[in-house]
């Protein structure tokens, strides 16, 4: 069985949310990643991608249409 879970690690023991239905005392092989939880990379990321659009805007050439003809009902 191949599973994948999430949990805490609470000192030297990983609570998991969720059982696994695995027998008590179970060996098994564990590989743990931790989880990036802060919103910091996000809005770093979002920094970024603005200062990009001011330095390198993107010109499509195409009619700049105004508010009226955008919001036409026909």
């Amino acid at each position: 069985m191949i599973a994948k879970a999430v949990g805490t690690i609470d000192g030297d023991v990983i609570r998991l949310d969720q059982p696994l239905g695995l027998p008590h005392a179970s060996r098994v092989e564990l590989t743990i990643t931790p989880l990036d939880v802060s919103h910091g990379g996000w809005d770093e990321f979002m920094d970024d991608l603005e200062r990009l659009c001011d330095e390198q805007p993107v010109g499509s050439g195409g009619k700049r249409y105004t508010r009226d003809e955008l919001h036409e009902r026909r």
